[in-house]
């Protein structure tokens, strides 16, 4: 009986545990707390070779930059997972267009399944977001002007 509540016990405490907290807020409070906002696509994805804790495979995703809100670069390169189970990474595929919110994450640009990726391919969520961000950065932009 004591090794069945403690099995119980472990799948519980160990499922609690793994779970992620997916709420990265408002496209103010993304924008705010991200290293890099831009509309990129992908050029090349690279499996390194490891898993996760939730046996999915550790890639690199290298995006060609077409529009920036935060970072300068004309290229960027996540360090993430292909997304099965955990809040990090995304499903990526090679030559789609994606607006990301990129973090960084243990030392690792990182992003985040659940609003820190939108596929171009979801046209009213991609545009809604797009709108919402482009709106704040001006408006951003606007008051910094009239306090100069």
């Amino acid at each position: 009986m004591l090794k069945l509540s403690t099995l119980i016990s472990l799948l519980i405490f160990t499922n609690i545990a793994l779970a992620c907290d997916c709420r990265l807020g408002e496209v103010n409070d993304k924008l705010a707390n991200a290293k890099y906002v831009f509309i990129g696509k992908v050029s090349s994805i690279t499996i390194k070779g490891t898993k996760s804790p939730f046996n999915e495979d550790h890639i690199l995703v290298d995006f060609s930059v077409i529009q920036s809100w935060k970072g300068n670069n004309k290229k960027v390169t996540l360090d993430t997972v292909a997304n099965r189970a955990s809040c990090n990474g995304y499903w990526f595929n090679e030559s789609q267009t994606y607006l990301v919110y990129a973090y960084d994450v243990k030392g690792k640009l990182d992003t985040y399944y659940c609003g820190g990726v939108i596929p171009k391919n979801e046209k009213s969520h991609f545009d809604s977001e797009l709108s919402s961000l482009n709106e704040l950065v001006e408006n951003t932009h606007n008051k910094s002007i009239k306090r100069d």
